[in-house]
Parts: C-alpha cells; structure tokens; sequence
C-alpha cells in the first residue's frame, strides 16, 4: 500500500491569510499523524505534500470548480509527484517476486 499524506491546505489562496498558520498547524498535524499511522500499518508513505502544494499556489487552475478539489490537471501534478514512489515500490515488490521463485 502506498499512502500520500495530506498536503499543506494553507497553500490554497482563498484561504484567509489570518488563518493560514492555523491551517498550515492543522495540515502538518494531519499529515504526521497520516505519516506515522501508514508507517505502523507497513504502508510505503509517498510525501508530495510540497512538490504539489508549490504547484497548487501557484496555478488556479489545478483546483476544480469547487476551489477545493484537484481538477483533472491537479490530479495530473498528484499522479507525476507519486510516480516515482509507485516505481519504487514496484521495483521492490518485483524484486522479493523474483527472489522468492
């Protein structure tokens, strides 16, 4: 299993800036406690959290129409900045399938 953690939400712009702190506190609280849960169950974490929440503040586009979710072109940045975890992961699983024949 492969788990990516919670982005830092302070980064979407319509958050007020007299929330962000709060927010930003709340997302890292979130994203350990996802981190540390996904770790003790054996999952592989895959932490794009800052890769993808730069591209989120930057470009508007990235969220649907509900300025919340990813739009197809957001889920596009989330699919890139996991791949290399998934191609890690694969190769290791590839590996101990080899190795077990």
């Amino acid at each position: 299993m492969i788990v990516a953690p919670a982005p830092d939400l302070s980064v979407v712009p319509w958050v007020p800036a007299e929330m962000r702190a709060v927010v930003r506190a709340a997302s890292a609280a979130f994203h350990d406690a996802q981190t540390r849960a996904a770790l003790a169950a054996g999952a592989h974490v895959a932490d794009i959290g800052m890769t993808s929440s730069a591209g989120f503040a930057r470009d508007l586009s990235l969220f649907s129409h509900d300025r919340f979710h990813p739009s197809s072109a957001g889920y596009a940045v989330i699919a890139e900045a996991l791949a290399p975890t998934i191609r890690s992961v694969a190769a290791e699983w590839a590996g101990r399938s080899r190795a077990s024949r």
